[in-house]
């Protein structure tokens, strides 16, 4: 059965192709926007003792109670170089002043 229909397939590549695949991909795009950007990296927890532990953090220091994020720097020198070290500073200093975010270095 397989062998038959990679024989179709191969015979008739333009008919997949303009015939299936296209109309097929249009239908996954438009489908997915029917749906709607609806998109969401939020994450509800259980009550329990983390949702608990969260709710503590929160209200201590509001801005340690979310997310967290890692910045990396790249360089070709190294990291002791006075350059890189005033980079790195100014780009801290520039995350910093960003509404609720605390920065930890």
């Amino acid at each position: 059965m397989l062998s038959s229909l990679a024989r179709f397939s191969v015979r008739r590549r333009r008919l997949m192709v303009f015939g299936i695949w296209i109309p097929f991909a249009i239908a996954i795009v438009a489908a997915s926007s029917a749906i709607g950007p609806d998109f969401r990296t939020e994450m509800g927890m259980p009550a329990g003792e983390a949702s608990q532990a969260e709710q503590l953090l929160s209200a201590a220091n509001p801005n340690e109670g979310g997310a967290s994020s890692q910045l990396v720097f790249q360089t070709a020198k190294t990291i002791d170089d006075p350059t890189v070290v005033k980079a790195i500073n100014d780009a801290l200093a520039a995350v910093g002043k960003i509404d609720q975010v605390d920065v930890n270095s």
